[in-house]
């Protein structure tokens, strides 16, 4: 099955901070009173998000890819795992990754005219596989 959802903001931090945040596998959510220290991810347009899932050896895989048109170079940690919050439509929030594995992977596209005058863009691909679909988040941002 692929769920579809749209997508208006994106945050991220180290998935570390996220170690004592209980997280409801029936339920598939996670909430917290604690402050969080999300940063926001400048992007331009919608951000699209689709999950799909699947059967593996008995086991229900979530994938989960993310993809959005940056509108500046976000400085990324680059040798910590990293977990994202995605902002529906609707206002209600989903969590990409925990501070345990399976941690999500995160490319960077840089796409370049043929003439020097053309725009260079930059798009932030997300891919999250893991026995947790995206988890519906609450905290205090």
């Amino acid at each position: 099955m692929t769920q579809l959802r749209h997508i208006i903001r994106l945050h991220v931090m180290q998935a570390h901070h996220l170690q004592h945040v209980p997280i409801s596998h029936t339920h598939h959510m996670a909430v917290t009173a604690d402050y969080m220290p999300w940063t926001p991810i400048p992007t331009h347009g919608c951000i699209s998000m689709e999950t799909q899932d699947n059967i593996d050896n008995g086991t229900r895989i979530y994938t989960t890819r993310l993809s959005a048109l940056l509108t500046t170079d976000p400085l990324l940690p680059d040798n910590h795992p990293l977990a994202f919050l995605a902002t529906e439509a609707s206002g209600r929030t989903f969590l990409i990754g925990t501070s345990e594995r399976p941690h999500p992977v995160v490319t960077h596209v840089d796409t370049r005219g043929l003439r020097t005058s053309d725009t260079t863009n930059t798009r932030l691909q997300i891919e999250w596989k893991s026995p947790l679909p995206p988890l519906l988040f609450s905290s205090n941002i």
